[in-house]
């Protein structure tokens, strides 16, 4: 997005964007949002967990900074120290 020939990139096909691995802030969701006509699905992935561990419905409209529930048969356990 910060560069200018990425304005002549036609999303038009696009459906989703996923994002993992990083969190994502909200002027890029608003932005990429605007440039591609598609919201940022957030979710949370590692090597180990193949794809995703957790990820927001496809279907939202909006990138709400939260990384969803859990995917079908996947466990997840919340610790402290």
């Amino acid at each position: 997005m910060n560069v200018d020939s990425s304005k002549d990139v036609d999303f038009s096909g696009s459906k989703l964007t996923l994002a993992g691995g990083v969190s994502v802030t909200w002027d890029v969701a608003d932005d990429w949002k605007i440039i591609t006509g598609t919201p940022i699905i957030e979710a949370y992935d590692l090597t180990e967990t193949s794809l995703a561990a957790t990820i927001n419905p496809l279907d939202f409209k909006e990138c709400n900074g939260f990384i969803g529930p859990p995917l079908p048969s996947t466990f997840i356990q919340v610790k402290d120290e």
